[in-house]
């Protein structure tokens, strides 16, 4: 019976492991889509004209946004009568956007930055002089019932067969002379109807899309779906009472010739053959979305149907457009959100369209600008899926075309008078990306199809990205990054209109912390709200997340929820300060539940007690193991681009001439944005007497007072977690200040920390003299223990006199240092970088007193460190399992609050035998990231290739194939790249260590190749330096590494308006910073951005690596995904230029884009090479990559 029972629990489970895997969202069910207008997109050929390859040029753009997907309108050839709906072949592209090459080369491209791509499909007719409709006018076989024919209306002269009229004015009927009777075309005049009733027709328009699901697109968007088929018999259609022009769309009641019953049955046709498609080919889920201006109960039946036949996953949901205007109140919009809502069927996703080309951009059409920014928070926070019409993100206005100038022909078959009703060329000007002339779409000598705004030179990309101020680009951006979060990807919602004009949105989630408030003030009067009566859930207390371009308000900002003052036209979005849960947590809570629920279904099959005990005892272990597996995904420290900043240097908020946390979360644009990087490590800003700038803590809970507060902390970890980016600080166990109250309580011999610290009454010589008790050295010269008066002993300090080591051989020490990891992880951290492990442990007391160590030989100096062999004070077996337990405290963290990981870093300078130990051992996890320094500590100017090569090589033969490899180019410690490497190589060297397996880790600045600023004796500050002499303090000086960020060409390098900074600023900040990089046609920062986007390519993330070394200067590294890609990274360390062959991998294709290079090339970025004509002058490097489709 136990047996029977165990095996129903186990089929019980798998059925629900099924369901539990199945709960996870498909890509498309919380995706947003970004419509691209091609014609107006980017001209990259210069003819005014928005092509492919333009649109290929700005794919970063759209990932930069956040986006999941991009439609593209008609791309076609097409005569043009309708630009591009009337399409002549379906199958092919038309000239004027670029070739079959072009679109497959942006396909390309998009996989690797992830992003979908969609289609227009347009089925309901042709172009005029599309093959198929010659054919059919001349009755040839097979095609003659392609389009709908009909005869003259009996007993007329040549009259229509009906009353029918088109979309756009006039008889739906034209004549045609060649076949002597009438064709149907909805729309315009050359665009006759294809014949949806001829099974022909059908099997042709199925290949279409076959046809593009080959050439890798993810789905399609299909147009003007209502009008797919007619009544049979073709009768007139009724008048409708609202029009007296009988020429008019609005003159009839189109019960014939909208929305029939086959029109859906073809969509659950097409749905049938994407899924087909997926399972064939075993595909990504690939997507309908269709267009229906349509009523909303008909527009539910295009999801499914009775007996659950599954249509489109997306009917458009125009109710944001069609019933929303810029009288609309605040009650309106809670109206036509939870119509849609409600007629939702059950499983399916809603949608939310904001904006296309056929309509009034929302600026425009919702009545000014003040609106942009309440519409996109409304659209980007509800459930669901999201389409933007391009430039709605920076609040593109309409422009006003002239009669003259009109091209729309839907405009066009009007009149002066009447023309300005029917157009659509005021919401498809050209993109806006710049203040250049033409706005950067075009050559500023061409002239662009459309007039451009006027405003343009305001309203534009680089304008709303380079303001220090809020701008609608900004909004949007962070919007999309809260889009990402679990809540609103998981979450319900509520709206409610609080007040007289105040929209509200609550959007919340059980197994996450989090609940989000969506406050937007549709009136222009200010509105005094209490977000409380959303629900009894929202606090009394809320953050501000993401605040409008009106509003005073900054992110980071606490508020009382009973009394939230509105401005006019205000949008803000507030939360609670908790954490979230991750969807790996929450999957493995809802697999237990899932579990425990299979099993008691079970237990009345068990008639014995003590079996149901043992059965659900290893049921609970299944749960353990399974899950973990089950839930298993990438870890996002794995292939992370780690940030270090000096906070000191970063950027100052404030005016004192010290960078502090509000400048450095004023910057979270810069990082997450501008580089993409995906964490910041912040060096130390912990209460200090600042005798080692920070690394003397005297209390590890508290902020620094030059750098802000608990509060400015916990601001700046709720900034980064909205944008997606981690926080990392540092965490120094090995020692604290001497103005530390434990160690002050520890001298005055207080019991609870008398033995915090490392305490010995030193020897005595035969003379009565008294010494230390061993002779360790300090790392900044001297004794390693210092007398102290007090407490009658010597204390030991493994770096300055003012940091005592604490003691881990307490248990007491060990919690303590134990609850401040958990203290800081509480304000929203998400790991630290463990300073100094090696020195947590020391041997103990021998006698009386320590044992000594050995000299090395290395130096006669006796106060030089180097002058003895630190075996009992460096790499002793209790700090590894020191650093063990201290990832069990993270982990268990992680798994009490169902965090993501909670990364641990560790720095030691150390043999790489020790680096590995502290990964873990055999039944212990250590850090995730042992730093890897092996190349910053065994890498200098002149090193040759060969050289190099054995600094990688000596890491990747050691590092175990279940650990991540990490690469570090520089830190705080050590002399910037530019300057210890030379700048010449400093782009070789961020290129070879971005293409590397692995975690990249980047300090501040390294990405402009700044360089060390000489500090003269007098200046000098550090103290590893000040405890020299003037003659070798610059060989110990870490001042040069730490001077002020370069940001622009203002007062104090724009990291300070104070022109007195606590470092001086570099001389060269004139021509070497972030602006001026940024603006010009190449930089390192650029090459640094190019270096980064790539990183998150799937290739550099999962791909194999092979590493070359051709002679003893020709370093070669290849990474290769199959059916991605393949890259390849050169470096050339000669002093000479080479011409490189790619030959030495095998199965290359035969021609590569060029990623980025190195300065002192001459590649153009995204320009083409064979595979045996790269030439590299001295000291560069290049990135390449290619594709299968590029030929081996």
């Amino acid at each position: 019976m136990v047996r029977h029972c165990w095996r129903a629990a186990c089929c019980a489970y798998v059925v629900l492991l099924v369901s539990v895997v199945s709960a996870q969202k498909d890509w498309w069910e919380s995706a947003s889509f970004y419509q691209i207008y091609p014609r107006s997109y980017q001209d990259s050929n210069g003819d005014g004209i928005g092509d492919l390859n333009g649109i290929t040029s700005r794919l970063p753009y759209l990932k930069s946004l956040g986006m999941t997907a991009f439609w593209l309108s008609p791309i076609y050839p097409s005569p043009m009568a309708d630009f591009g709906y009337d399409i002549s072949s379906f199958t092919d592209i038309h000239p004027s956007f670029g070739t079959m090459a072009d679109f497959q080369r942006l396909v390309q491209e998009a996989k690797k930055l992830d992003l979908r791509v969609i289609l227009d499909f347009v089925p309901n007719h042709s172009s005029d002089e599309h093959e198929w409709f010659t054919k059919s006018v001349n009755r040839q076989p097979g095609f003659e019932d392609f389009y709908v024919w009909q005869d003259p209306k009996a007993g007329t002269n040549r009259e229509p067969p009906n009353n029918w009229v088109a979309a756009w004015y006039g008889s739906a009927w034209e004549w045609n002379d060649v076949r002597q009777q009438f064709y149907l075309h909805q729309f315009h005049k050359k665009q006759p109807d294809l014949n949806y009733r001829n099974p022909a027709v059908v099997q042709a328009m199925k290949d279409v899309l076959r046809f593009w699901l080959d050439q890798g697109v993810d789905g399609f968007r299909v147009d003007a779906v209502p009008w797919l088929f007619e009544t049979v018999g073709f009768p007139d259609e009724p008048l409708s009472g609202q029009s007296s022009d009988p020429l008019s769309q609005n003159y009839l009641n189109h019960i014939y010739t909208l929305d029939q019953p086959e029109t859906v049955d073809m969509v659950y046709q097409w749905r049938e053959l994407m899924d087909q498609y997926k399972k064939d080919y075993n595909t990504t889920t690939k997507v309908l979305m269709t267009e229906a201006w349509s009523a909303l109960d008909v527009v539910k039946t295009y999801f499914n149907d009775s007996n659950n036949r599954q249509g489109s996953q997306m009917p458009f949901n125009f109710q944001l457009i069609t019933r929303l205007d810029q009288n609309s109140k605040a009650v309106d919009f809670q109206t036509v959100i939870d119509s849609w809502i409600d007629i939702i069927p059950a499983g399916h996703t809603p949608n939310w369209v904001l904006g296309n080309h056929d309509k009034r951009r929302v600026a425009s059409r919702m009545g000014g600008d003040h609106m942009v920014d309440i519409m996109a928070m409304i659209e980007l926070t509800l459930p669901g899926i999201t389409v933007t019409y391009q430039g709605e993100e920076i609040g593109m206005h309409d422009v006003d075309i002239s009669w003259a100038d009109t091209q729309d022909p839907a405009a066009c078959q009007l009149t002066e008078d009447t023309y300005q009703e029917g157009t659509r060329d005021p919401a498809r000007t050209p993109f806006q990306w710049d203040a250049t002339a033409n706005a950067g779409f075009t050559n500023a000598s061409v002239k662009p199809w459309l007039p451009l705004a006027a405003d343009y030179a305001t309203v534009n990309v680089k304008a709303q990205q380079d303001t220090t101020q809020n701008s609608h680009l900004k909004v949007f951006t962070e919007l999309m990054n809260l889009r990402g979060t679990k809540t609103l990807i998981w979450g319900g919602h509520k709206t409610l209109v609080l007040g007289t004009n105040v929209f509200a949105i609550m959007r919340s989630f059980p197994n996450d912390k989090r609940t989000y408030v969506v406050l937007t003030n549709i009136g222009p009067t200010v509105e005094t709200v209490d977000a409380t009566n959303l629900d009894s859930t929202v606090p009394n207390e809320l953050v501000f997340r993401v605040v409008g371009v009106s509003s005073k308000h900054v992110a980071g900002e606490t508020i009382a929820a009973k009394n939230i003052q509105l401005q006019p036209y205000e949008a803000v979005v507030l939360s609670n300060s908790a954490a979230g849960v991750t969807r790996r947590s929450l999957m493995g809570v809802m697999f237990c539940a899932a579990l425990m629920m299979a099993f008691f279904q079970t237990r009345r099959n068990c008639v014995r007690r003590r079996a149901l005990v043992k059965m659900w005892s290893v049921a609970c272990v299944t749960v353990l193991l399974l899950v973990p597996a089950l839930l298993a995904d990438e870890h996002w420290w794995q292939h992370a681009n780690f940030y270090q900043i000096y906070p000191r240097s970063f950027k100052d908020s404030d005016g004192d001439g010290v960078g502090d946390l509000r400048g450095v979360m004023e910057k979270i644009p810069y990082l997450r944005h501008e580089l993409g990087v995906d964490a910041i490590w912040l060096s130390p800003i912990f209460k200090s007497p600042m005798a080692d700038f920070g690394y003397d803590i005297s209390d590890f809970r508290d902020i620094h007072a030059e750098f802000g507060t608990i509060a400015d902390l916990e601001a700046l970890a709720s900034a980064c977690q909205a944008e997606g980016l981690k926080l990392i600080l540092d965490f120094v166990p090995n020692h604290s200040s001497d103005e530390s109250d434990w160690f002050l309580k520890s001298v005055n011999g207080d019991p609870t920390y008398s033995e915090y610290y490392v305490w010995h009454p030193g020897k005595t010589l035969a003379n009565g003299t008294r010494v230390p008790p061993s002779n360790w050295i300090s790392v900044f010269r001297g004794s390693a223990w210092e007398w102290n008066d007090v407490r009658k002993a010597y204390y030991l300090h493994q770096f300055l006199v003012k940091q005592p080591d604490l003691n881990y051989r307490n248990p007491a020490l060990v919690q303590e240092m134990k609850d401040v990891l958990t203290f800081w992880l509480e304000k929203g951290v998400s790991g630290f970088r463990i300073d100094a492990v090696p020195y947590l442990f020391e041997s103990t007391p021998v006698n009386d007193g320590y044992p000594d160590e050995a000299k090395s030989g290395d130096t006669e100096d006796p106060d030089n460190p180097s002058y003895l062999v630190h075996t009992h004070t460096q790499n002793l077996d209790e700090t590894f399992d020191m650093v063990y337990q201290f990832r069990k405290v993270v982990d268990d963290y992680k798994q009490l609050h169902g965090t993501e990981d909670i990364v641990l870093m560790a720095e030691a300078y150390t043999p790489l035998l020790n680096i590995i130990r502290l990964f873990g051992s055999d039944t212990a996890e250590g850090a995730h990231v042992p730093f890897n320094f092996e190349v910053l500590s065994n890498t200098f100017k002149d090193t040759t290739g060969k050289q190099f090569y054995d600094n990688i090589k000596r890491w990747l033969d050691v590092v175990p194939s279940n650990r991540f490899s990490n690469w570090v180019l520089g830190n705080h410690d050590n002399k910037r790249v530019a300057s210890r490497l030379g700048v010449a190589r400093a782009d070789l060297y961020q290129i070879a260590l971005n293409v590397l397996p692995g975690i990249a880790v980047t300090y501040n600045g390294d990405e402009l190749a700044m360089e060390d600023v000489y500090i003269s004796w007098q200046d000098t500050i550090d103290p590893a330096a000040c405890n020299s002499n003037p003659k070798d303090y610059l060989q110990y000086s870490r001042d040069p590494v730490r001077t002020p960020f370069q940001w622009d060409d203002t007062t104090s390098a724009g990291f300070s308006t104070n022109r007195t900074t606590w470092l001086p600023v570099a001389s060269n900040y004139k021509t070497l910073n972030y602006k001026a990089q940024k603006a010009a046609p190449r930089s390192h920062v650029k090459i640094f951005k190019a270096l980064v986007r790539l990183r998150k390519q799937r290739t550099l993330r999962e791909g194999t690596m092979e590493m070359q070394l051709i002679g003893d200067n020709i370093i070669m590294i290849k990474r290769h995904l199959e059916g991605v890609s393949t890259v390849v990274a050169i470096l050339n360390f000669n002093k000479t230029t080479e011409t490189i062959k790619l030959s030495v991998f095998d199965g290359l294709p035969a021609m590569f884009e060029v990623i980025t290079s190195s300065m002192q090339t001459n590649y153009i970025d995204g320009s083409v090479v064979g595979r045996d004509e790269v030439v590299l002058p001295p000291d560069a490097a290049i990135v390449l990559e290619g594709s299968v489709a590029n030929g081996v």
